[in-house]
């Protein structure tokens, strides 16, 4: 288990993230924080994923060119154009500062919640784990939500395209939630809180004051009432991000239509150890019995796959680690454009 630096938990202007497995409830749950009168919420700038991953290959930071280049790949992603970052101020301020990946993010952040009128901020990407932010910002407030696998999973495969299948969709949102969960436990309860979308979006002002306490800040109303106060959070927009601009509805409930028998019992024999973690009800054990032999051949697969992964990362230098990234990261959003298109096509 990870140890981190102590945090300091009287501090209420402490960074808050925003983390969950994609689909689950994340964007919203981070619009909302943004439409506190505290509380600055960007879209996501994936600082984590795509910056501090990489640490070794991007150079030294004291040198001010590589410097710069990290700043400019943080903030000059197309989902930020609306954010209103200034590559050259945010250089000019980070040279005010320690140089390391904590006060750069801490810069770009601060900037925007500045010239927001706000004086915290919160950055929420999918799949960011919560030990690696507080291995950063021993202070952060982690807030981990999360959605019912059933429902979460394939709007996942279906909309997102980062994992290609069912099962192996389910492998890692078993692994993220259980993840999290135990360095949670382990962090404590003022600086980590689950909570479930199916929770938000049936009582939103219960579970919303349970999060501005956890937060140390006032409950606002007008965080539910007045949806357009979470437009700051909106990057380039969709159809899928923009249902945060409208009122919250109750989640569907689980429909055991939607997955084929097959699906359903990949999906129940590899999320109930972490389903049972969260508090949802566990699936039948037929299903994980039968489900638990469907899946051996994707655990088997994907176990290959992540030792050949970790073999040829050993012999890559960190450039070519970073350029192996960058190329599964486009691969990535061409399967997001094309699932974005096979929804619009429906």
């Amino acid at each position: 288990m990870p140890t981190w630096p102590a945090g300091d938990a009287s501090v209420t202007d402490s960074p808050i993230f925003v983390v969950g497995f994609g689909r689950s409830g994340t964007t919203l749950l981070q619009a909302v924080l943004g439409a506190h009168p505290r509380i600055a919420a960007p879209p996501e700038v994936r600082f984590v994923a795509e910056i501090v991953a990489h640490a070794d290959a991007w150079g030294d930071l004291h040198d001010d060119a590589v410097l710069r280049k990290v700043i400019t790949t943080a903030v000059k992603a197309p989902r930020l154009r609306r954010a209103g970052w200034d590559v050259d101020r945010l250089v000019e301020r980070a040279l005010t500062r320690p140089r390391d990946f904590p006060n750069v993010i801490d810069t770009i952040m601060s900037d925007f919640a500045e010239r927001n009128g706000k004086v915290r901020w919160a950055e929420k990407t999918p799949l960011d784990l919560a030990g690696d932010i507080w291995a950063l910002f021993p202070d952060a407030q982690v807030i981990h939500i999360v959605r019912h696998p059933e429902q979460n999973i394939p709007s996942h495969v279906e909309k997102l395209g980062i994992f290609r299948t069912i099962g192996e969709a389910a492998f890692f949102w078993r692994r993220f939630t259980e993840r999290n969960e135990r360095d949670g436990a382990e962090r404590g309860a003022s600086h980590f809180l689950r909570l479930r979308y199916e929770d938000l979006t049936a009582d939103p002002e219960t579970v919303l004051r349970q999060v501005f306490a956890f937060l140390r800040e006032d409950y606002d109303a007008q965080v539910v009432n007045d949806p357009s106060r979470r437009a700051a959070t909106i990057g380039r927009g969709n159809e899928f991000v923009n249902e945060v601009l409208e009122p919250i509805r109750p989640a569907e409930s689980v429909d055991p239509g939607r997955l084929s028998p097959t699906d359903r019992r990949r999906i129940a024999a590899a999320t109930r150890p972490a389903m049972r973690l969260v508090g949802y009800p566990e699936p039948p054990r037929r299903d994980v019995l039968v489900g638990r032999l469907i899946n051996v051949p994707t655990h088997t697969w994907l176990s290959t796959r992540h030792w050949f992964q970790q073999a040829t990362a050993a012999v890559r230098t960190p450039r070519q680690r970073l350029r192996a990234h960058d190329k599964r990261k486009q691969q990535r959003m061409q399967r997001l454009r094309e699932a974005a298109q096979k929804a619009e096509g429906n």
